[in-house]
């Protein structure tokens, strides 16, 4: 028989994007990364999830989400159960979360992110950050440091196009999702492992890793280069990639973020910078989440994404 597990995925921004939750498996996010996750947790009979919304809260809880995928092809997620964000910790949690995957954006607002998931958070609770930057998950840790604390990397492009209407059309990695430990907790090495291959075998699209430093390194690359400019420029990657000035840009961008990454003791490949600008030629045009946060006038990631190079 199947073990039913409750996972949440907590997002704290974006007003105009979901929460995404589960009841055994209990997800809370605003972005459409974190609604595709869910939708692919809950492709497990045995995993419950639930979302908790904002904005598109009526929209959810009528409809659920339609999502239309390059990966997996297209389907209607219909959350389990459905809450609004300002209710969520009086009616959705009565039975223990076994992981909350943290979708929200970093906009060290932290304090309030840990006062929110504190109550929820049971000596069993596994918790996974799923956000862009280098070292992302280490107020997660200082907050809950008997707990495991993991790390997965997003290598899709999702947008949410209008509420409860989210479009999943390029990829960066042949897997979608990385999941790894970042650090050993009170639960101990074995315990960590285990709950991250237990995460990694509810669907094929998340892969344990065990380098998370190193995959993070190249995710970090990949968004200066490309994150910075296209939010600059208001252009997609396809459309800088017909500016001949625009990709020298990128290459320069990249370059200063693989020169750090080696001087940080990191063995990447010596063409990566040239592969960060093959990947975006031979995959769908993507928008990355600042370029989708400039467009409308939305905080961007601009911490953990831009300065994290220039701290280390």
């Amino acid at each position: 028989m199947a073990i039913r597990c409750n996972i949440l995925i907590y997002g704290g921004g974006g007003e105009e994007f979901p929460y995404v939750g589960s009841r055994e498996k209990l997800t809370i996010s605003p972005t459409a990364v974190g609604s595709v996750i869910g939708w692919r947790l809950a492709q497990q009979a045995s995993n419950h999830v639930s979302v908790v919304c904002r904005s598109n809260y009526e929209t959810v809880k009528r409809s659920g989400y339609l999502i239309r995928s390059t990966i997996w092809g297209h389907g209607r997620f219909l959350p389990r159960q459905v809450c609004h964000v300002d209710t969520f910790g009086e009616t959705l949690f009565s039975k223990p979360v076994d992981y909350i995957i943290c979708t929200n954006k970093v906009l060290d607002d932290w304090s309030t992110i840990s006062r929110n998931l504190r109550p929820l958070v049971k000596p069993g609770t596994t918790i996974v950050s799923a956000q862009n930057g280098m070292n992302v998950e280490a107020p997660l840790i200082e907050a809950f440091p008997d707990n495991t604390v993991l790390a997965m990397l997003v290598n899709t492009n999702c947008t949410q196009l209008r509420a409860g209407f989210v479009d999943q059309a390029a990829g960066i990695n042949k897997s979608p999702f990385l999941v790894g430990i970042t650090g050993r907790s009170g639960q101990g090495h074995r315990a960590d492992s285990a709950r991250r291959d237990f995460l990694a075998a509810m669907d094929p699209c998340i892969k344990s890793i065990e380098s998370v430093y190193k995959e993070r390194w190249k995710k970090l690359i990949f968004n200066n280069a490309w994150n910075s400019t296209t939010a600059v420029s208001g252009l997609n990657t396809h459309q800088l990639l017909e500016i001949p000035a625009a990709i020298e840009v990128v290459l320069e961008l990249a370059e200063e973020a693989f020169n750090v990454a080696l001087v940080s003791g990191i063995d990447i490949e010596e063409d990566f910078p040239f592969q960060v600008v093959d990947v975006a030629r031979k995959t769908a045009p993507i928008v990355p989440s600042t370029l989708q946060d400039a467009r409308k006038r939305r905080p961007i990631e601009l911490s953990p994404v831009f300065a994290s190079p220039l701290l280390l």
